[in-house]
């Protein structure tokens, strides 16, 4: 697994299929990331438990919250 304990303004490029972790390294500012994926049909997997979910799946779950 690729970790990364992000400090600064970076880019990156995960292809499919290469686990990956973000960790926010700073303890005064928010961790922010802008992702944009190839297809609005975009699926996220779980390395610990191996359930594959659409990523729009995550808003709505994010919106009923607010």
């Amino acid at each position: 697994m690729l970790y990364f304990g992000l400090m600064m303004e970076v880019e990156l490029f995960e292809p499919a299929g290469t686990p990956h972790r973000f960790r926010d390294a700073s303890a005064t500012e928010p961790l922010r990331i802008l992702w944009i994926h190839a297809s609005v049909d975009a699926t996220r997997t779980l390395v610990e438990t191996g359930v594959t979910a659409r990523v729009d799946a995550e808003h709505d779950r994010a919106a009923a919250h607010d």
